[in-house]
């Protein structure tokens, strides 16, 4: 069966919907792995600094951002934590919006939504609502210590949700 890959609330106003989310695709590739010829061992890689000539180990790796060819932002262990988004558990919903003003270009996942334990019914109100009214909601989500915009619509008997490219 498979894994929940969220578990929080659908929240908008004063009425907050408990929820699971599961991944709606999900890649069907054939995965090849390089493996030692003599032993069929998988083979680890080094993080190695060409520049250095060295093998770096993970303890003392940082992280960069790209500003130009030769040039690096580095940020710290500490710089990165405090700019670590919390995560609320929760969708907020910003606004609801006609379902034909959703151009499935900006689609760049979709989970399925389904209700907690103990939210069946206002999850079956909030669907019907949006079936009804043919809205969808805007909000926003953190997941994974990112951001991201999402849409919540009607999908058969349950909820949709996309996250958008923006």
């Amino acid at each position: 069966m498979p894994h929940a890959i969220f578990k929080g609330n659908i929240s908008f106003g004063l009425v907050s919907v408990p929820i699971k989310i599961y991944s709606a695709t999900e890649p069907k590739e054939i995965e090849f792995h390089n493996l030692c010829p003599i032993c069929h061992t998988p083979l680890k890689y080094k993080r190695w600094c060409p520049t250095c000539d060295k093998e770096v180990e993970w303890k003392d790796i940082v992280k960069g951002y790209k500003l130009t060819k030769e040039r690096w932002v580095i940020l710290e262990k500490e710089e990165l934590e405090k700019i670590k988004l919390p995560s609320s558990k929760t969708i907020d919903i910003q606004e609801f919006i006609d379902v034909s003003q959703i151009d499935p270009i900006y689609f760049e996942k979709s989970y399925y939504v389904v209700p907690d334990e103990g939210g069946e019914k206002a999850y079956s109100l909030l669907v019907e609502a949006l079936r009804l009214a043919n809205k969808a909601a805007v909000g926003k989500v953190v997941m994974k210590d990112k951001e991201y915009l999402v849409v919540l619509r009607a999908f058969k008997k349950g909820l949709v949700m996309h996250i958008l490219f923006y």
